[in-house]
């Protein structure tokens, strides 16, 4: 594969917020674009740490090659999936376009008052289902509970997308939940959470909008002068998305070892290497795929 249409990069946007996997081309238009200036912090896999875009020689190979005639704007999506604490990327608005279908009220007076009734009971009934620890009932439920969520904002208080786990503080649960109530085809996303049980041996709860069986890559990168007896430490894990809450490995060092203690940026990347049935489902989602 031609390296320039590899998507290796990562361009630091905003706080804990990442644009990538990147390709050349891709890159290229944001360096014309002026989104990637020469203090923008970049990374590929190889690089030891972040960067400068000015400190990177492949990047400034680009901006000297940028076209000088004007150019149209990119109409790429930035895939910004990446957070320590529960990244980053896309929440789903799951539902039909018509809507929750109600109790048809044809008459007036008892039918009425009977229909709503009845609707009030059904949804009652749904939302309290959804506060049982059991990620085998939520999986069955959740579309419903995304249509009740999207159609009657109201109820959001009172609905969990996502069992009670006791590894996750509610903060995590709220970042997890996100990333299950916005359209992929809007912003893909992905939520990453650290589980809180046994923090020597790291695992994290993963959510996202993008479709069941997508291939994401999860590394982890020590921050400089943080580390405990260590300059640098980097880990990276491989998984599926499972339907609804995915539970990762422990994630190990490079050797295989345990990573050691200190401060890490944590990024979530869809994968390059998927089947040509994710593949297709993809390139409809994201517009720049």
């Amino acid at each position: 594969m031609n390296k320039e249409n590899i998507k290796r990069w990562f361009v630091h946007v905003a706080d804990e917020k990442y644009d990538g996997p990147l390709t050349d081309i891709e890159v290229q238009e944001r360096l014309a674009q002026n989104l990637v200036r020469s203090d923008t912090y970049v990374w590929k896999e190889g690089m030891t740490e972040w960067k400068p875009s000015k400190e990177v020689s492949e990047i400034q190979e680009l901006k000297k090659s940028i076209p000088q005639t004007p150019s149209a704007a990119s109409s790429s999506a930035p895939f910004n999936a990446s957070s320590e604490s529960g990244p980053s990327g896309a929440t789903l608005q799951i539902g039909d376009k018509n809507g929750i279908r109600l109790f048809p009220a044809k008459k007036l007076g008892l039918a009425l008052g009977t229909s709503v009734g009845l609707f009030v009971v059904l949804i009652a009934g749904v939302i309290a289902l959804s506060h049982v620890p059991s990620e085998g009932l939520h999986q069955s439920i959740r579309p419903l509970l995304l249509k009740i969520s999207y159609r009657l904002p109201f109820t959001q208080p009172w609905i969990r997308l996502i069992p009670k786990i006791a590894a996750l503080q509610d903060e995590d649960v709220q970042e997890l939940t996100q990333a299950l109530t916005v359209t992929a085809e809007s912003s893909p996303k992905i939520a990453v959470a650290l589980a809180r049980q046994d923090l020597k041996r790291p695992y994290f709860f993963i959510t996202s909008n993008l479709p069941k069986n997508t291939v994401v890559e999860l590394y982890a990168v020590g921050k400089e002068g943080t580390l405990v007896n260590q300059l640098e430490a980097r880990g990276k894990i491989s998984f599926k998305l499972a339907d609804g809450i995915t539970r990762t490995e422990v994630m190990l060092n490079e050797s295989g070892g345990n990573l050691p203690a200190g401060e890490y940026t944590i990024i979530a990347v869809e994968s390059t290497d998927q089947t040509p049935e994710i593949k297709s489902e993809i390139s409809r989602l994201v517009p720049y795929r």
